[in-house]
C-alpha cells in the first residue's frame, strides 16, 4: 500500500472490526465523518488489501461445539520435509478451524473445536494419534475467552 493509514482510516478499521455489518452511516457517524468520504475510505482499504475479507464470528456453544482447544504438534525430522502434505491432510476436517506453522518448540499449531471431550478423544485418536511423522502433540483447552478480534490499527 502506497498512502499510509492516518487516524480518520485506524478510526474506520477499529469500528469495522466491532461490527462491518453496520450501515455505511452508521460507521460513518461513530468516526466523526459523513457518509460519502467514508464509503470512500472504506473502498480504498478494501481495493489496497488493508481489509482483507468480512465474516460473521460464531457463537461455537450455540452450534453444539462446547470444547474449544489449541493442540500443538511436533513434527519429526522426516515430518517437516511433508509440511504440505500435513497442511492437506489437517485442513480437510471441519473440526480444524485454524492451522498455525509455528517458530519455536512446537511445529504446528490446530484451532480446534469438538462437542465435547468424548467427541474431541474421538478427533484425536482417528486423526490426529495416525498422523505419520508426528513426534509429540499437545493440547490445552481453552476455559474462556476474554478477546479474540481487534488487531491494533
Amino acid at each position: 500500500m502506497d498512502k499510509i493509514l492516518d487516524e480518520a482510516d485506524r478510526r474506520i478499521l477499529r469500528e469495522l472490526q466491532r461490527d462491518s455489518s453496520r450501515p455505511i452511516a452508521h460507521v460513518a457517524e461513530a468516526v466523526g465523518l459523513s457518509h460519502a468520504p467514508c464509503w470512500r475510505r472504506v473502498q480504498r482499504l478494501r481495493a489496497d488489501g488493508v481489509i482483507v475479507r468480512e465474516a460473521a464470528i460464531l457463537d461455537w456453544q450455540k452450534l453444539g461445539w462446547e470444547l474449544e482447544l489449541f493442540v500443538f504438534l511436533k513434527a519429526s525430522q522426516y515430518g517437516r520435509a511433508n509440511v504440505e502434505e500435513f497442511r492437506r491432510t489437517v485442513m480437510n476436517h471441519d473440526r480444524v478451524i485454524g492451522y498455525y506453522i509455528m517458530l519455536g518448540n512446537t511445529d504446528a499449531m490446530l484451532h480446534v473445536v469438538a462437542k465435547n471431550i468424548r467427541d474431541y478423544n474421538e478427533f484425536y485418536l482417528e486423526n490426529l494419534a495416525t498422523l505419520p511423522h508426528i513426534s509429540e502433540i499437545n493440547s490445552m483447552t481453552v476455559l474462556s475467552q476474554l478477546k479474540d478480534t481487534d488487531i491494533p490499527v
